[in-house]
């Protein structure tokens, strides 16, 4: 007599497509990077933004290092704590660019940041 039982049945090929489904999707996004390499709207936002302030932390060191009395002023910052830096920065008016309003703060921090690395 032989035996007409099917090696799998159904719902064991639905179940072991799902599990293997999910397993090389795990490791797709594992190897190639999160999402392969997808960039959602916040962190594309945040991304732009850090950019923006780099650049206009930069103009701000131009600024600072092209004012009068630069090389003991960048020496007194340098001798502040890491906190007072950004306000130094604000308050020596460096980091006042026209047509920014906001965010001023951050980028006097990396404008100090920047000033003090060279």
């Amino acid at each position: 007599m032989t035996d007409n039982k099917r090696p799998w049945s159904p719902p064991q090929i639905i179940w072991s497509a799902l599990i293997a489904t999910v397993v090389w999707t795990a490791v797709g996004f594992s190897w190639f990077g999160p999402g392969f390499s997808w960039t959602t709207q916040g962190s594309a936002t945040q991304m732009s933004e850090k950019a923006v302030q780099n650049s206009l932390a930069t103009i701000c060191a131009a600024k600072a290092r092209s004012s009068p009395n630069s090389e003991t002023s960048i020496q007194e910052l340098s001798g502040l704590s890491t906190w007072k830096q950004g306000e130094f920065v604000e308050k020596a008016n460096w980091a006042n660019i026209p047509g920014i309003e906001s965010g001023k703060s951050k980028i006097a921090e990396l404008c100090a940041t920047k000033l003090i690395a060279t």
